[in-house]
């Protein structure tokens, strides 16, 4: 992880030369829609590869100047896929479920991103974007049986066929409408996974979430 140590050293830099700063808290959550990259793997036409799930998050951000704050977001997000790598019966039978298997993964996040900032009539409005880089760990694996519905817990030890770290790119637009000290927001986010899930298989995570947040700004004397 030494890109996230960089952005770590980067981020606490600018923290500790900015004497009167502001700083931001807050907490956004909504719903996510997530699937895996398979590289050159075919699948059907009418196959159902993604999964709708949810995501907590809290932020904090550093203002630079009016345009430009940095920040750390961690958080809670489900991710996942409806055909799990190895689904194709017959040339990869999948060794838990005979059929289908859809696969559920709960991570813990913590992305460190770079906002950008634009102001629209006198301030009441803003259209922002972030951009990152952050790292994820699974905290619960599950499969599921699409034909019976049954779940099992997916082991996370050393011998699981799971990657249990991930880590990938994060991007971000939105609206805002200010309030004296606090904002509220809508925005859209995309993650790019850059690690495979499974161990055998190419399969990468991506996530598009629709969020509704709230931040609270303090002026530091």
């Amino acid at each position: 992880m030494k890109i996230t140590k960089l952005f770590a050293g980067i981020l606490f830099l600018l923290c500790a030369t900015q004497t009167n700063a502001q700083i931001s808290i807050g907490l956004k959550s909504g719903y996510t829609r997530a699937w895996q990259d398979y590289g050159d793997v075919i699948v059907p036409e009418d196959a159902i590869t993604h999964i709708h799930g949810f995501h907590v998050t809290a932020t904090t951000y550093l203002k630079i100047n009016k345009y430009i704050e940095v920040g750390v977001e961690p958080g809670f997000i489900r991710r996942g896929a409806a055909c799990e790598p190895g689904w194709n019966q017959l040339t990869n039978p999948n060794p838990v479920f005979p059929g289908d298997t859809k696969l559920i993964l709960d991570y813990i996040e913590l992305p460190i991103m770079a906002k950008f900032n634009l102001p629209l009539f006198n301030d009441n409005f803003e259209i922002f974007g972030k951009a990152g880089y952050g790292g994820a760990l699974i905290a619960k694996a599950v499969r599921e049986n699409e034909t019976s519905g049954d779940r099992n817990d997916v082991d996370l030890g050393i011998n699981s066929t799971l990657n249990r770290w991930d880590h990938g790119i994060y991007s971000s637009l939105g609206l805002g409408y200010n309030f004296k000290s606090s904002q509220v927001f809508i925005n859209s986010d995309f993650y790019f996974g850059l690690r495979s899930v499974e161990r055998f298989n190419y399969s990468r995570n991506r996530s598009l979430g629709f969020n509704l947040g709230y931040t609270y700004t303090f002026n530091q004397p």
